[in-house]
């Protein structure tokens, strides 16, 4: 709404205008081939309604409008490389309204305005010739420690004589959003005539200003003072921050860069200090910084990024190409926000990584960086692979309690007999001295009930006395089973055979323990070998 177009002597076009939803005062710019993004100006308030843009002879722009909230007739200006604080020309009752703004041939500015109230009268303001240079030059006075705030004006040939202002003082706070401390005039007076300019100056106490604690490190203070002629029409404005640092009053440099904060377009960001083109990009970081319409040149071909209909230089056209800023992408083809190039899973939206490259989507795998699982059907923490009990259940208190083996105590078989740990007198059986089969107790079965396991057992079937088990030997046999068994089968029955269980031996005459046939001394039970056979045992033999 109330838009206002005016062209600079390029025949490049500007033009601002109000935002209704924002309720903000808008800029933008064409430069013979694109628009410029909307720059908002203004943005305090309700402001921008009845717009006035004109251009002078330098092309610096200047605008009047409405500061609807605060019934004001606002002015700003353009250097060519930044926009100025907002500046209140008339704030006496409703006014404002319906503004028009000219330039002469001198670039003197004239405005007219409609003043609802108090006049209800066609107002009309003008700025004799606003170039000039506002200066702050906060200094501590040595001999007396007094802060001191030091003003410059430089006229650029104007002849004013003494100049007159306003200077406002605020606590803490960035400018437009603080608490306003002091407010009150000043008269600059022309310290100097040359044949380039005329200089104005004053020097003032910040502490007849107000009573703050501005004596204590580290209080920060913004000042913003506007100059006008002794008619009080509008020359210029600026402002600073200071601090206060042992006594002195110093200037403020938020990000460190070696340029004041009121001199730096980013105050904030040590990497940037200027926004020549007035597109909110600083000029480091701007590949076009002359141009307000342009900021990235993604392909590099020369051409900015708003101009150039294939951006990241791909061969397919932005309008075509998923990821315009991206060489590498063009597609994507389940529209999970990633390029089918780097997308693992091109069809699957709800995954785009294989870490373990099993062919399972990290999303869906429940060990994403483990290629020999993927699922945890009980989630014990245990891949469903590796899980000798996969079906574990949580305790009474809700809690899953396994082993290495994913198991849980009424789950677990330590000896693997198919026998719960819970459940069997013999959880060490079998293993590997040990064979054959378990009962239901998971323990060996013992069919005769004669202490041998039927296993090692030669005997499985013997009788039983009126007290039990008969006794038996290490086969399992009684005496009278012995009798007629030949349990190693090498004809001698076992009662009668020194080693039952050796078909290769049956007597040990010398009762050393080696069967006679084994043993090269079967009569010595000091010698069982003649390693030399040299006739002399080897225990007897010194040279065996």
């Amino acid at each position: 709404e109330d838009s206002s177009l005016a062209i600079d002597s390029n025949d490049n076009l500007h033009v601002t205008y109000y935002d209704n939803t924002n309720d903000n005062l808008e800029y933008m710019t064409y430069d013979g081939s694109s628009w410029s993004t909307p720059v908002s100006l203004d943005s305090t308030d309700v402001v921008g309604r009845d717009s006035s843009l004109a251009i002078d002879s330098n092309d610096n722009l200047h605008v009047t409008y409405l500061d609807y909230t605060n019934e004001n007739l606002e002015y700003m200006t353009y250097d060519g490389s930044s926009w100025s604080t907002p500046v209140s020309l008339d704030s006496t009752g409703y006014v404002g309204e319906d503004s028009s703004l000219a330039i002469d041939s001198n670039d003197n500015l004239h405005v007219t305005y409609y003043a609802d109230y108090p006049s209800y009268n066609l107002e009309y303001m003008t700025f004799s010739n606003i170039a000039g240079d506002l200066d702050f030059n906060p200094l501590a006075n040595i001999d007396y420690g007094i802060p001191e705030l030091i003003l410059d004006y430089d006229d650029e040939g104007n002849d004013y004589g003494s100049l007159q202002g306003y200077l406002y003082l605020y606590d803490d706070g960035e400018p437009g959003s603080e608490q306003l401390l002091y407010e009150g005039s000043f008269t600059l007076t022309e310290t100097s005539d040359d044949c380039l300019w005329n200089t104005h100056s004053g020097s003032f106490n910040l502490t007849d200003f107000v009573e703050l604690n501005s004596t204590v490190d580290g209080a920060m203070h913004h000042i913003e003072a506007n100059v006008y002629e002794q008619d009080w029409t509008f020359i210029d404005s600026n402002w600073v921050d200071f601090c206060m640092a042992n006594g002195s009053v110093c200037k403020v440099d938020s990000d460190g860069d070696g340029v004041f904060d009121n001199e730096d377009a980013f105050p904030d960001d040590a990497s940037e200090t200027m926004d020549s083109d007035g597109d909110g990009v600083g000029d480091n970081a701007d590949e076009f910084p002359q141009d307000g319409t342009e900021t990235l040149d993604t392909d590099g071909d020369g051409t900015g990024d708003n101009a150039d209909t294939d951006d990241d230089g791909d061969g397919v056209l932005d309008t075509d190409d998923a990821f315009p800023n991206d060489p590498n992408e063009t597609t994507d083809t389940d529209g999970d926000g990633l390029g089918d190039n780097a997308d693992a899973f091109p069809n699957d939206v709800n995954e785009t990584m294989d870490s373990d490259m099993d062919g399972v989507g990290d999303n869906a795998d429940a060990f994403p960086n483990d290629a020999n699982e993927t699922m945890d059907t009980d989630g014990d923490g245990e891949g469903d692979n590796s899980d000798q009990c996969p079906n574990s259940e949580r305790d009474e208190m809700d809690e899953m309690n396994v082993d290495e083996n994913g198991c849980t105590e009424v789950q677990r078989d330590s000896d693997g007999d198919g026998v719960n740990d819970y459940d069997d007198y013999c959880p060490n059986y079998p293993n590997e001295n040990q064979a054959g089969p378990v009962d239901q107790n998971g323990c060996p079965p013992d069919s005769d009930k004669d202490g041998v396991t039927d296993v090692n057992d030669k005997c499985s079937n013997s009788p039983q006395d009126m007290d039990g088990t008969e006794p038996v030997d290490a086969n399992g046999c009684t005496y009278y089973q012995r009798m007629n068994q030949d349990s190693d089968e090498d004809g001698v029955l076992d009662i009668d055979d020194t080693f039952p269980n050796d078909p290769n031996e049956t007597t040990d005459t010398d009762g050393d323990g080696l069967g006679d046939n084994a043993d090269a001394f079967p009569n010595d039970v000091n010698e069982t070998m003649d390693s030399d056979m040299d006739g002399v045992g080897d225990n007897a033999d010194a040279f065996p």
